[in-house]
């Protein structure tokens, strides 16, 4: 079974990250929520967006399916902490092109 086609990059501008933005990058789905809090509860308290970069899909070779599980989980863990329905609208962000020589 394959996975469903990624959506097409989104043209986001000059968007911009406000004082009240948080970033982090973990090696797999999940770690955010095992290896940053309290810190990541104390960002959702205080309103912050909050955006996790994962580096891998943490499939273990288990296969798109089991990487997207892996996915859904950590959605239904923000839609929890946040307090709001879990629905989610994914897009691709390209966020810089690097022209060649």
């Amino acid at each position: 079974m394959r996975p469903p086609p990624r959506p097409a990059p989104a043209d986001l501008g000059e968007a911009e990250l406000t004082h009240l933005s948080h970033a982090d990058a973990v090696a797999h789905p999940d770690d955010d929520l095992l290896f940053q809090s309290p810190t990541l509860l104390d960002d959702v308290d205080s309103g912050e967006c909050i955006t996790s970069i994962f580096l891998t899909s943490g499939d273990s070779g288990a296969g798109s399916a089991y990487a997207r599980s892996r996915e859904v989980g950590n959605q239904a863990a923000y839609s929890q902490m946040f307090g709001v329905n879990n629905t989610w609208t994914e897009c691709v962000v390209l966020l810089s092109k690097r022209e060649r020589d």
